[in-house]
């Protein structure tokens, strides 16, 4: 077994799991907020994923085999990522054309993927680390038609006590950081493998943040239905 996946990311995969495994909790207990459908089945399947990725770390010492089962969850659990994130912030868009412009960006993503899979059926096996980095623009870009949406229209509640406006901040704060994260990381992996470590620690301490934004989201008042 490989035991230094205890220690190797200095904690801060285990800090995440623990906030996402306390996340899942606080959603069960609160799963009466249905606006939020979608952000529980998130933090379920990240949940699932991050023990998923500890666990294959944890018992196959080939680092190859486990390098494979990584990526290749990583890069379904993309996927699966954008299209949750595109439904819940879609839930709450009433422009068609937003709508419209949010489906087409989700859409872009999905079928870019499955066209780089089936032509290059290597890269389905391989952290690309640009195509993260546009599923990270276009969920920026799916957070933004929101706040556009919002200036427009306006908002009644405080933004304090509004479960979308958090949950979706925690989402542009999280995504718009790792954009430039993924594209600047791509050059410095290539040359220092050290560097991994650094990466991955940072990335982990920036999905801890995320989601304390869905704890947060989770303990505020359910709106009341008109």
């Amino acid at each position: 077994m490989n035991y230094s996946v205890f220690t190797g990311h200095y904690f801060t995969d285990w800090i995440l799991i623990l906030t996402t495994l306390v996340s899942l909790v606080i959603s069960r207990i609160h799963r009466a907020h249905k606006q939020l459908f979608f952000i529980q089945i998130y933090i379920a399947a990240s949940l699932f994923i991050d023990i998923l990725s500890t666990l294959t770390e944890l018992l196959f010492k080939d680092n190859r085999l486990f390098q494979a089962i990584n990526c290749i969850s990583l890069n379904m659990y993309s996927i699966l990522e954008i299209t949750l994130l595109y439904m819940f912030i879609r839930r709450v868009i009433n422009g068609k054309n937003i709508r419209l412009i949010m489906k087409m960006l989700c859409g872009i993503y999905i079928f870019l993927c499955i066209t780089i899979w089936l032509l290059f059926p290597k890269a389905i096996i391989s952290n690309i680390h640009p195509l993260f980095a546009l599923e990270g623009i276009l969920i920026t870009a799916i957070c933004l038609l929101y706040f556009y949406e919002i200036i427009h229209t306006g908002f009644s509640n405080d933004i304090r006590e509004n479960s979308y406006f958090i949950a979706i901040s925690g989402i542009l704060f999280y995504f718009s950081i790792s954009v430039p994260y993924y594209f600047g990381s791509y050059r410095l992996l290539a040359v220092s493998p050290e560097f991994f470590i650094v990466f991955d620690c940072v990335n982990y301490c920036l999905y801890t943040i995320l989601f304390l934004t869905f704890i947060k989201a989770h303990l505020c008042p359910i709106p009341v239905q008109k």
